[in-house]
Order: C-alpha cells, then sequence, then structure tokens
C-alpha cells in the first residue's frame, strides 16, 4: 500500500471507531464506548505513524509509544491522557473487575472522553496535513 493510501485506510476506520463509540455511549455501554475511542487514536496515531516514518506502523496498541514514534510532541497532559485511553484497552480486553470499570465509565466522564478525543482527532490530522507539504 502506497503511504497517502495507508493513511487515509488508518483515518477512516479510526472515524468508524469513534463513531460507534459515540453509538455505544448513547447505548449506555460506555465500557466499550471507551474502548473504540482508544482504538480510534491508536488508529490515528498509526496513521501519522506512517506519515512520519514512511513505513507501515508496528502491530502495537501503546498510545505513547505510538505518538513517540510518529515523532509528535507531547505534554504532561497529552501523557496523562493516552495513558487514561490505554487502561480502557486493557480493562475492556481483560477486565479484571468489570463492576467496578462500569462504574468509573459514567455517562459525563465517557462524553467528556469522546470530545477529547475528536479534539485529538482535530489535532492528529492537521499534523498529519501539516506533514505532508514539507
Amino acid at each position: 500500500m502506497r503511504s497517502n493510501e495507508e493513511i487515509n485506510y488508518w483515518l477512516e476506520i479510526a472515524q468508524d471507531d469513534v463513531r460507534v463509540a459515540g453509538r455505544l455511549i448513547d447505548s449506555n455501554d460506555r465500557l466499550h464506548a471507551l474502548f473504540f475511542c482508544h482504538l480510534g487514536i491508536e488508529k490515528m496515531l498509526k496513521a501519522l505513524y506512517v506519515r512520519m516514518n514512511s513505513t507501515s506502523p508496528p502491530p502495537i496498541h501503546n498510545l505513547v509509544r505510538l505518538a513517540m514514534e510518529s515523532k509528535l510532541t507531547l505534554s504532561g497532559e497529552d501523557l496523562e491522557f493516552l495513558n487514561e485511553l490505554l487502561r480502557f484497552n486493557i480493562e475492556a480486553r481483560y477486565p479484571k473487575d468489570r463492576i467496578k470499570m462500569r462504574k468509573t465509565c459514567t455517562k459525563k466522564y465517557s462524553a467528556e472522553i469522546l470530545q477529547k478525543v475528536k479534539k485529538w482527532r482535530r489535532r492528529l490530522i492537521a499534523e498529519i496535513r501539516k506533514q505532508g507539504t514539507r
């Protein structure tokens, strides 16, 4: 796959994941919604990785590592958010205490995470475009 095709591939499926996250929040399946939020950010970071490295991304789920390997400048707040999302990737797949996790996933909290994911989407798309013009 050529770089631009691969970037578009990652961005398209990331958009689908974020849309699904919104639907899952609306249907009160918030733990899975936050898992899809993680997937959306992961795939957007993989698109940036392709742009920055001119190669396919590694098959990993660690958002911080993907961001760093994509040469993205991260603040402390960014690191905190990415690590928070990573928790939902792990907990949704391997829930140790599903009841406790579901209590964390209030409607308000989940909606706030989704809004942050949408903000990150805009940020990452802008970064991909900026790097594409260099």
